[in-house]
């Protein structure tokens, strides 16, 4: 990244202690207060910040950052590298639940929620018995799908590893 570029993006970070978060103080994207990031131009297209800051960080280009980037402060207009780790979105979900910053109800607490907490359990481990995804759909009373979404950790993540 050229060095010009750089030195502009961190006269926009204010930079305190380095365990400290360091907030983006230029223009912010976003129409949730609680929910902002940081927007950097760069060669015309937006960026969010913290994802700059990391392949600063690194010395990688942009491109090579990780699709996704998780705030181990849950703030999302913080800069500093140290607080900034790769991820999965089922981490990041993870992260949410545990952090008590989830938007619904997760699992049997969500209203629309068929099945069970230990329903879900006891399908992971039918799942890792072997057993088709159709036949524990029958089971169930749910769509081979639905079993899919379980098994990939697309629904009911917060009880991967139960």
């Amino acid at each position: 990244m050229d060095a010009e570029l750089v030195k502009r993006f961190w006269t926009k970070v204010s930079i305190s202690e380095p365990n400290a978060c360091w907030p983006w103080t230029g223009s912010k994207r976003g129409s949730n207060p609680k929910n902002l990031y940081g927007g950097v131009k760069i060669d015309g297209k937006t960026y969010q910040s913290h994802r700059v800051a990391f392949a600063i960080e690194l010395g990688i280009e942009l491109e090579q950052v990780p699709d996704l980037l998780r705030h181990t402060c849950d703030f999302g207009l913080c800069c500093n590298p140290n607080h900034l780790v790769p991820g999965t979105h089922i981490d990041n979900t993870q992260d949410r639940v545990i952090r008590g910053r989830s938007a619904r109800p997760l699992g049997e607490k969500n209203p629309q929620a068929i099945l069970s907490d230990s329903s879900v359990i006891d399908i992971r481990r039918l799942i890792r018995s072997g057993m088709k995804n159709k036949r524990i759909a029958e089971i169930y009373g749910v769509t081979p799908a639905t079993i899919s979404y379980i098994k990939t950790g697309k629904t009911w993540p917060h009880l991967i590893g139960e």
